[in-house]
């Protein structure tokens, strides 16, 4: 919670009147359209962060989310100049954002992703997914990179899944066939949907294409979403990678 105020004039020309918990209570004021919340304690004028919102009010709610959202694309990048930012793509509580990195044949589209708790402006959860990376078709020229994973496989640290978890395979089974671990086409070793593959490096390819063919069942069947705008941010270059 902040005191920097609002002007009287601010207030009734552009907030909306709402019913709203923050902060352990309920406050009868406004939501601003910069998302943070207004009520009045006598005199003194109390501000309510956008992430601590909670409302029945769909128009006020709206508001706090665009807040949290943009401050979510315009701080969690994580290795590369990003640009070109599309609106946001509103289904329910999901939130969407695509954006690029890169340029010519290097550029890369990015899916910013924000899942919002029911009737709150609070996140459960948070992503960006490299969409090029994910629905390259062709792995002539990809190689796969490791790291050891506890229980005997390997992870697959160059793909990830829609859920956001890393590739992972493993023949750490009884006829050390090379399989996916997280298959869910498989019901039991040997049985139908059980899919093993000669190597490490075709296990690998084969979850990638798992992952390809989901973003796309995805993709063609998401709803007409609402639009909303993205902060346009000065375009940022951190350390790190994302895939």
């Amino acid at each position: 919670m902040t005191r920097e105020k609002y002007s009287v004039d601010q207030i009734e020309t552009q907030g909306i009147p709402c019913k709203f918990y923050s902060m352990g209570g309920q406050r009868d004021g406004w939501i601003m359209p910069d998302g943070v919340g207004v009520d009045y304690a006598g005199y003194a004028q109390l501000r309510f962060e956008p992430d601590t919102i909670t409302t029945d009010n769909e128009d006020g709610l709206r508001l706090a989310r665009l807040a949290v959202a943009n401050q979510f694309y315009a701080t969690s990048a994580k290795g590369y100049l990003f640009h070109n930012a599309e609106d946001w793509q509103v289904s329910g509580d999901e939130w969407e954002c695509i954006c690029y990195t890169g340029a010519g044949n290097s550029l890369c589209k990015y899916e910013y992703r924000v899942i919002f708790r029911e009737k709150m402006s609070e996140y459960s959860s948070v992503r960006a997914f490299n969409l090029t990376h994910a629905l390259d078709e062709d792995d002539s020229n990809w190689i796969p990179t490791y790291s050891p994973w506890r229980d005997g496989g390997w992870y697959v640290t160059n793909i990830s899944h829609d859920s956001g978890g890393m590739g992972c395979v493993s023949n750490n089974y009884p006829d050390k066939k090379w399989r996916i671990v997280c298959d869910e086409r498989r019901g039991s070793l040997g049985g139908p949907g059980d899919f093993t593959f000669r190597t490490r490096d075709a296990a690998a390819k084969g979850e990638r294409a798992i992952i390809r063919e989901a973003v796309k069942q995805r993709l063609a069947v998401r709803p007409e979403p609402v639009l909303l705008p993205t902060a346009q941010v000065p375009p940022q270059v951190v350390q790190g990678s994302l895939f």
